[in-house]
């Protein structure tokens, strides 16, 4: 049996969390596993599960005070969700394979990108 990547353990993590319908964990509890598992973990867990929604194992919905319910959508424990929010109402953000859903260093790219443009555009026009 080979060792788990951190991707893996984040997934089986979320799955076990989700099948006895307990809290989604934050970020820095998920890096905290991480690192005792001696995985690799930077800043902090969000980034892995940003990356399980993209390639479509997971569903993230983000309520009120960052309240996260994952949906597992893949895996031994398809279909599992983690914890309801407390108060009612939908999501503010959705987070999955087709939301398109940026992270800031997504979005700071993409500025750096059209400030970059707009110098290269603006630089014929100053006399």
């Amino acid at each position: 049996m080979t060792a788990p990547n951190a991707a893996d353990f984040v997934l089986d993590l979320l799955g076990t969390i989700a099948a006895a319908g307990d809290r989604c964990p934050t970020g820095e509890e998920i890096r905290d596993r991480l690192t005792v598992a001696g995985l690799p973990c930077t800043n902090s867990g969000t980034a892995w599960t940003t990356w399980l929604a993209r390639a479509g194992h997971i569903r993230i919905e983000v309520f009120g005070k960052n309240w996260r319910v994952i949906t597992i959508l893949t895996g031994p424990h398809i279909g599992k969700k983690t914890k309801a929010a407390p108060r009612a109402g939908a999501p503010y953000v959705v987070i999955d394979a087709l939301s398109g859903f940026d992270t800031p260093l997504d979005k700071a790219r993409r500025q750096r990108e059209a400030n970059a443009a707009f110098d290269r555009a603006m630089q014929g026009r100053i006399a």
